[in-house]
């Protein structure tokens, strides 16, 4: 694939993620990446069918803490404060995205007994100054639209 193609596709994910408001995922081997506009909320689902067993929910951001879900609670870590819930199924959802919260995201489900259970982890790609750039020069657009 070249680079225009390329190009071409990134543009045409980030102009339907535009028009329609929606969160596009797609998973490989053990990394689900994440696309969504930014400065919009942001879903990232656990997906775990044995969501009334968790006990606890850990999300981590690159590496450290950014929140945790135990006994019906949550807390929040870092600079996430105000802009960060976990909801009881492992569901993290970030109110309004920031450009630095690109990266990835790893979320590690816990029982009773405080053995983990299982780990899902998430590339989060935020999309939106390019397709600025490109709206803001018509020509730029031409080019990699066709």
């Amino acid at each position: 694939m070249t680079f225009i193609q390329k190009c071409s596709l990134q543009i045409n994910t980030v102009f339907l993620l535009t028009i329609s408001g929606l969160l596009l995922t797609e998973s490989s081997d053990d990394v689900e990446n994440v696309y969504s506009e930014l400065g919009k909320p942001i879903f990232l689902h656990v997906w775990d069918q044995s969501s009334n067993k968790y006990h606890e929910v850990k999300w981590m951001y690159n590496g450290n803490v950014a929140g945790r879900y135990k006994d019906g609670s949550f807390r929040v870590y870092g600079g996430y404060k105000d802009r960060l819930n976990i909801f009881p199924n492992g569901t993290l959802t970030l109110k309004i995205s920031k450009t630095t919260d690109n990266g990835k995201y790893i979320c590690e489900i816990y029982d009773k007994a405080g053995i983990r259970q299982s780990t899902k982890n998430f590339q989060l790609h935020l999309l939106g100054k390019f397709l600025s750039l490109l709206e803001s020069s018509p020509k730029l657009w031409t080019k990699f639209t066709g």
